[in-house]
């Protein structure tokens, strides 16, 4: 994976073979070692590869559960483009008092998720997803599971640190 980038006042650009980015950012670090770094980030990307996904997450703060499933079920398909922003005090992430913002919100398609051993696949995959602190949300969603084509699709997890349960929908198959 051959990578360049550079920084100018303004931004830091960075694109590879997986992503490009443009991102802006400022860290804040006190002088009291009690009080934890701030951090003011908001990175835009497109053109990704799903299938990198792996190489770009805090897998250090990460379930390994929750890292093992996306390394395995992400087969394919393209991130088109979306944002992240973080803003607040490192060590109040993931913000479940409100006193930060996280959130990457971005759009996928042509995805293939192996979600689960025995099933099929999901295939053709468009959807806009959202992260907000500490919550998933997936909108608009179509695609293709064996030979049903897939529309309206939805889901959405509350609480991801404390394994809330899934809530997610389906429009029943179009009549012809």
């Amino acid at each position: 994976m051959k990578a360049t980038g550079y920084c100018s006042p303004k931004k830091i650009v960075a694109n590879n073979s997986d992503i490009k980015t443009q991102t802006r950012l400022r860290l804040q670090i006190y002088h009291d070692p009690k009080r934890s770094p701030a951090l003011d980030l908001q990175t835009d990307f497109n053109n990704g590869k799903a299938s990198a996904t792996r190489h770009y997450l805090p897998t250090g703060i990460m379930d390994e559960k929750v890292v093992a499933w996306l390394d395995k079920s992400i087969v394919s398909g393209k991130v088109l483009q979306g944002s992240a922003i973080f803003r607040g005090s490192i060590d109040e992430f993931p913000f479940y008092k409100n006193t930060g913002h996280f959130e990457v919100l971005f759009n996928v398609e042509d995805l293939t998720l192996d979600y689960q051993p025995g099933w099929p696949h999901i295939e053709q995959l468009a959807a806009e997803v959202r992260f907000h602190n500490n919550s998933l949300y997936i909108r608009k969603g179509s695609g293709k599971m064996l030979n049903s084509r897939l529309r309206n699709l939805y889901a959405r997890i509350d609480d991801l640190e404390n394994s809330s349960p899934l809530k997610a929908q389906a429009a029943p198959p179009a009549t012809n």
